[in-house]
């Protein structure tokens, strides 16, 4: 399976470029499943698509669309941010993938920005490559959090095999030519 967080080709309405996309991309869409979110880079106000993009606070119909699906969820199998962090952390959600920020990064678990065993791990995975760079700069490098477990401003990939384990979740990183092995939870 690939999960795409968002964020795809930077086409930002250039039709052409979501063609080389699909191109490039279709010898392995095209083998295995995908689940793909949309990041700011998808977002085209059109008429057609300007309904696509989602509201996401606490009256909002996908906010309490997820709390129902989270209600009937079978918990071990449960598989969104800022006004979600509440009703995801009741769910016991154990991991939330993010792209948008250019960059990998992992946190241990956290809830409203404080370690919490019973809260949720963030892993962000935006360092596939894009024209506009890494996220080398932070606005304030000195608010990399405690929390954090590993920042990575290098290009690259990783691969995550999930299996129910007792002890969390292992990673499979590849930054580059570099093969870094990880394991958490």
């Amino acid at each position: 399976m690939l999960l795409l967080p968002g964020d795809l080709a930077y086409a930002d309405r250039v039709q052409n470029l979501w063609d080389s996309f699909g191109h490039l991309v279709d010898p392995l869409a095209s083998q295995r499943p995908w689940i793909v979110t949309q990041g700011n880079h998808e977002v085209e106000k059109t008429p057609v698509a300007d309904r696509s993009y989602t509201d996401f606070d606490n009256e909002s119909k996908q906010y309490k669309w997820l709390q129902g699906d989270l209600k009937k969820g079978d918990k071990e199998s449960v598989n969104m941010k800022a006004s979600m962090k509440d009703l995801l952390y009741k769910a016991r959600v154990d991991v939330i993938f993010e792209g948008h920020v250019h960059a990998y990064e992992r946190f241990t678990w956290v809830y409203k920005n404080k370690g919490d065993k019973c809260g949720p791990i963030y892993i962000n995975i935006g360092d596939g490559g894009n024209r506009e760079g890494l996220a080398t700069k932070y606005k304030n490098p000195n608010q990399i959090f405690h929390y954090s477990g590993r920042l990575t401003l290098d290009m690259g990939h990783w691969r995550c095999l999930m299996q129910h384990m007792h002890f969390g979740i292992g990673i499979r990183m590849i930054i580059m030519k570099q093969l870094l092995m990880t394991q958490f939870g």
